[in-house]
Protein backbone atom coordinates (compact mmCIF):
# COMPACT_ATOMS: atom_id res chain seq x y z
CA UNK A 1 0.00 0.00 0.00
CA UNK A 2 0.94 3.66 -0.50
CA UNK A 3 2.22 6.29 1.76
CA UNK A 4 -0.01 8.86 2.47
CA UNK A 5 0.87 12.55 4.04
CA UNK A 6 -1.79 14.46 5.39
CA UNK A 7 -1.24 18.20 6.02
CA UNK A 8 -4.56 19.48 7.55
CA UNK A 9 -5.15 22.28 10.34
CA UNK A 10 -9.05 20.78 11.31
CA UNK A 11 -7.13 17.94 13.70
CA UNK A 12 -11.17 16.37 13.85
CA UNK A 13 -10.99 16.27 10.17
CA UNK A 14 -7.31 15.15 9.84
CA UNK A 15 -8.25 12.00 12.19
CA UNK A 16 -11.09 11.06 10.12
CA UNK A 17 -8.66 11.17 6.96
CA UNK A 18 -6.05 9.19 8.74
CA UNK A 19 -8.76 6.97 10.05
CA UNK A 20 -9.85 5.98 6.76
CA UNK A 21 -7.08 5.62 4.85
CA UNK A 22 -5.16 3.55 7.35
CA UNK A 23 -8.27 1.47 7.30
CA UNK A 24 -7.39 0.73 3.39
CA UNK A 25 -4.22 -0.28 4.27
CA UNK A 26 -2.45 2.94 3.66
CA UNK A 27 0.58 4.55 6.26
CA UNK A 28 -0.34 7.70 6.89
CA UNK A 29 1.51 10.47 8.76
CA UNK A 30 0.25 13.69 9.59
CA UNK A 31 0.87 17.30 9.67
CA UNK A 32 -1.28 20.18 11.58
CA UNK A 33 0.03 22.96 9.12
CA UNK A 34 2.10 23.42 6.06
CA UNK A 35 4.95 24.23 7.07
CA UNK A 36 5.51 20.98 9.56
CA UNK A 37 4.22 19.08 6.49
CA UNK A 38 7.25 20.59 4.29
CA UNK A 39 9.45 19.41 7.00
CA UNK A 40 8.16 15.89 6.97
CA UNK A 41 8.54 15.81 3.21
CA UNK A 42 12.01 16.28 3.34
CA UNK A 43 12.50 13.45 4.94
CA UNK A 44 9.51 10.99 4.61
CA UNK A 45 9.58 9.59 1.10
CA UNK A 46 5.55 9.74 0.55
CA UNK A 47 3.54 8.42 -2.66
CA UNK A 48 0.51 11.39 -2.33
CA UNK A 49 -0.09 14.32 -0.91
CA UNK A 50 -3.48 15.55 0.51
CA UNK A 51 -3.64 18.88 1.77
CA UNK A 52 -5.93 21.77 3.10
CA UNK A 53 -5.84 24.87 0.81
CA UNK A 54 -5.35 27.34 3.64
CA UNK A 55 -3.46 26.51 6.96
CA UNK A 56 -1.12 28.39 9.35
CA UNK A 57 2.71 29.20 8.69
CA UNK A 58 2.47 28.02 4.98
CA UNK A 59 -0.59 27.75 2.53
CA UNK A 60 -1.58 23.81 0.80
CA UNK A 61 -0.69 25.95 -2.38
CA UNK A 62 2.61 27.45 -1.01
CA UNK A 63 3.76 23.88 0.45
CA UNK A 64 2.63 22.14 -3.44
CA UNK A 65 4.23 24.60 -5.57
CA UNK A 66 7.46 24.45 -3.10
CA UNK A 67 6.83 20.34 -3.60
CA UNK A 68 6.32 20.31 -7.24
CA UNK A 69 9.47 22.57 -7.28
CA UNK A 70 11.93 22.60 -5.04
CA UNK A 71 12.09 18.82 -4.45
CA UNK A 72 10.54 17.92 -8.42
CA UNK A 73 8.13 15.80 -7.10
CA UNK A 74 5.28 14.50 -9.50
CA UNK A 75 3.75 12.49 -7.13
CA UNK A 76 -0.35 12.67 -6.33
CA UNK A 77 -1.84 15.49 -5.04
CA UNK A 78 -5.37 16.29 -3.65
CA UNK A 79 -6.31 20.05 -2.50
CA UNK A 80 -9.21 20.04 0.10
CA UNK A 81 -10.50 23.34 0.90
CA UNK A 82 -14.20 24.67 2.90
CA UNK A 83 -13.41 28.26 1.29
CA UNK A 84 -12.02 27.81 -2.00
CA UNK A 85 -14.06 26.78 -4.85
CA UNK A 86 -12.15 24.76 -7.68
CA UNK A 87 -12.13 27.09 -10.29
CA UNK A 88 -10.07 29.55 -7.64
CA UNK A 89 -7.84 26.17 -6.90
CA UNK A 90 -7.44 25.41 -10.39
CA UNK A 91 -6.47 28.93 -11.28
CA UNK A 92 -3.44 29.12 -8.60
CA UNK A 93 -2.42 25.79 -9.23
CA UNK A 94 -2.90 25.22 -12.76
CA UNK A 95 0.92 24.33 -13.38
CA UNK A 96 0.19 21.34 -11.33
CA UNK A 97 -1.59 18.40 -11.67
CA UNK A 98 -3.66 18.38 -8.89
CA UNK A 99 -7.18 16.96 -7.51
CA UNK A 100 -9.41 19.30 -5.40
CA UNK A 101 -12.19 17.71 -3.33
CA UNK A 102 -14.55 20.51 -1.58
CA UNK A 103 -15.31 20.41 2.27
CA UNK A 104 -17.41 18.41 3.00
CA UNK A 105 -16.62 15.39 1.95
CA UNK A 106 -17.33 11.94 2.89
CA UNK A 107 -13.95 9.63 3.99
CA UNK A 108 -15.62 7.28 1.52
CA UNK A 109 -14.68 9.89 -1.49
CA UNK A 110 -11.78 10.86 -0.23
CA UNK A 111 -10.66 6.82 0.06
CA UNK A 112 -11.93 6.51 -3.23
CA UNK A 113 -10.11 9.58 -5.30
CA UNK A 114 -7.15 8.53 -3.38
CA UNK A 115 -7.04 4.89 -4.81
CA UNK A 116 -8.09 6.29 -8.43
CA UNK A 117 -4.86 8.50 -8.12
CA UNK A 118 -2.68 6.05 -7.14
CA UNK A 119 -3.85 3.70 -9.65
CA UNK A 120 -3.00 6.33 -12.38
CA UNK A 121 0.30 6.46 -11.03
CA UNK A 122 0.57 2.94 -11.32
CA UNK A 123 -0.20 2.84 -14.99
CA UNK A 124 2.56 5.24 -15.58
CA UNK A 125 0.60 7.88 -16.37
CA UNK A 126 1.46 10.37 -13.50
CA UNK A 127 1.29 13.60 -14.15
CA UNK A 128 0.09 12.97 -18.00
CA UNK A 129 -3.54 11.91 -16.78
CA UNK A 130 -6.38 13.07 -18.67
CA UNK A 131 -7.81 16.56 -18.16
CA UNK A 132 -10.92 14.77 -17.07
CA UNK A 133 -8.84 13.08 -14.19
CA UNK A 134 -8.21 16.53 -12.54
CA UNK A 135 -12.29 16.82 -12.37
CA UNK A 136 -12.84 13.51 -10.87
CA UNK A 137 -13.52 14.83 -7.12
CA UNK A 138 -15.54 17.64 -8.23
CA UNK A 139 -17.46 15.14 -10.49
CA UNK A 140 -18.13 12.53 -7.70
CA UNK A 141 -20.38 14.86 -5.64
CA UNK A 142 -22.26 15.71 -8.28
CA UNK A 143 -24.84 13.28 -9.00
CA UNK A 144 -24.57 12.46 -13.06
CA UNK A 145 -27.18 13.09 -15.43
CA UNK A 146 -29.25 10.22 -16.94
CA UNK A 147 -28.39 8.29 -19.38
CA UNK A 148 -31.10 9.45 -22.60
CA UNK A 149 -32.74 6.33 -24.71
CA UNK A 150 -31.78 6.42 -28.80
CA UNK A 151 -34.23 8.05 -30.86
CA UNK A 152 -36.72 5.52 -32.60
CA UNK A 153 -35.79 5.28 -35.68
CA UNK A 154 -38.29 6.62 -38.23
CA UNK A 155 -39.98 4.26 -40.36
Amino acid sequence: MATILIAEDDASIRRVCVMWLAREGHTVIEAADGQAAMELLQTQDVDLLVSDVEMPRLSGTDLVTWWRVEKKSTRPVIMISATYRRNEVDSRMRNYDIQFMPKPFSPLKLAQAVEDLLAVRASGSGLQASAGRQTACAEARSPKPEAQSPEPEAR
